[in-house]
């Protein structure tokens, strides 16, 4: 009824607009092409209201273009556990320390436990 609208204050146009992109796509044989960013949102938006399928699709997408602190944050917020060892590993052996902005995503309890595990 449009004199009553459902309003989801929680929920960008943007993000919204993303996983109606997904779950209604205009063109079937063509998906429209995401970002990283964009994926995490419609993972987001999947797991709150437990669209399984389109998860597991935002996972998918996501298991080859998130960068490996990104996989951490959202594995443990999402427990997608397989991504877990991988990123890890990643951030613990690779050349560059983590960044402020790394630190920040990840928090003080995995900064200070990849820090360690890098010395």
């Amino acid at each position: 009824d449009a004199s009553d609208p459902c309003v989801m204050s929680d929920v960008s146009c943007a993000d919204f607009d993303d996983f109606l992109a997904i779950l209604y796509p205009t063109d079937f044989r063509r998906p429209p092409k995401k970002t990283t960013s964009q994926w995490t949102s419609i993972l987001h938006l999947s797991a709150k209201w437990d669209f399984e399928n389109i998860k597991l699709l935002a996972i998918d997408n996501l298991t080859t273009s998130a960068d490996p602190v990104d996989k951490i944050v959202l594995g443990r917020r999402y427990v997608i556990t397989e991504w877990l060892a991988g990123a890890y590993e990643a951030v613990c052996t690779r050349a560059d320390p983590l960044t402020l902005e790394e630190g920040m995503k990840l928090g003080v309890e995995d900064t200070v436990r990849i820090s360690a595990a890098r010395q």
